[in-house]
């Protein structure tokens, strides 16, 4: 027989704590979660009704999800969703799972971005999911976003999260995203306000150290660029001055430990700009900004040159 919804739990609880934090650092809160998504309910019905017996199905079901956790895969790949910036992104394996700390980029990509005014545009590098350019995108609604990836597989994640929440929007909001293939900048050719790039930052020899659920179950494209983690920025750099206007600014999330390299490299990519290091919300070096000098002053004829 079935056991109760408060049995079930307490069960996927000691299976997971088993496991050790090899497994998972927060047993608890993915019970919960996947629990939820077995029955498709929200907390409040959950804490309400623990009582009730699981039917055979759920049961079986909720067993199924506990076994894929203990393997130590993201409960992301699990429920295939991913709540980034206020919306839900479907995710697998073809992308890397967004992060909260990501939305530092975001915020600073929205904030450069509205400053430039209406028409303004701008481009993800290594968009994934598509996170980070569909929700500038909607912040942004005046202006243009176009969002690059390496991989076929994490595009069509990435266009198929345009869809569904385009779909989903209401009348009076925007989010037009262009979506293209690429190796970063390489074959980019249009000029913008602000590249946000969230791109590969793990040095190579960190692999073993890694959790398991981050080394054996994300996609390595996305983790890994090089001994010292910043050869994916290495390319982006080599190709970003001669893309953005003047004003404009680079964004580059790095890890908390990288943001004087990646400063160093942004200066000798781009001689003439301003180049910041951004904390997160935890106060760690998270985004490496480099500002290029704004167009000077046509005293002629008063105005500012167009770019």
């Amino acid at each position: 027989m079935p056991p109760t919804i408060r049995e079930a739990i307490r069960w996927g609880q000691s299976v997971l704590k088993a496991g050790g934090g090899e497994i998972t650092d927060t047993p608890s809160l993915d019970v919960d979660v996947l629990i939820r998504h077995v029955l498709r309910c929200d907390r409040a019905y959950l804490l309400t009704h623990d009582h009730l017996t699981m039917t055979p199905g759920t049961w079986q079901r909720f067993r199924k999800l506990i076994a894929r956790r203990s393997t130590a895969e993201p409960v992301a790949y699990i429920t295939g969703t991913k709540e980034f910036a206020g919306l839900t992104f479907r995710v697998d394996r073809r992308v890397l799972i967004p992060r909260p700390d990501t939305e530092t980029i975001l915020n600073l990509a929205i904030s450069r971005l509205t400053s430039c005014g209406a028409g303004a545009s701008g481009v993800d590098v290594g968009t994934g999911s598509g996170a980070i350019a569909i929700a500038w995108a909607i912040a942004c609604p005046m202006s243009t976003i176009h969002a690059i990836d390496i991989d076929e597989g994490a595009l069509q994640v990435a266009r198929n999260n345009h869809r569904r929440l385009r779909s989903h929007a209401n009348a009076a909001t925007r989010i037009g995203v262009k979506f293209r293939h690429g190796d970063g900048l390489a074959t980019f050719t249009n000029n913008v306000d602000v590249v946000c790039a969230n791109l590969p930052y793990i040095p190579t020899g960190d692999a073993p150290g890694l959790d398991r659920g981050v080394r054996d179950w994300e996609p390595h494209v996305a983790l890994f660029s090089g001994p010292d983690g910043l050869d994916a920025y290495r390319g982006l750099l080599s190709h970003a001055s001669r893309l953005v206007r003047p004003g404009g600014s680079v964004l580059m999330e790095c890890a908390d430990t990288q943001g004087a390299a990646l400063s160093i490299l942004a200066k000798e990519w781009m001689t003439t700009a301003r180049v910041t290091v951004h904390k997160d919300l935890a106060g760690r070096d998270r985004v490496v900004e480099a500002q290029t000098p704004k167009a000077p002053i046509d005293r002629t004829r008063g105005t500012l040159p167009i770019p």
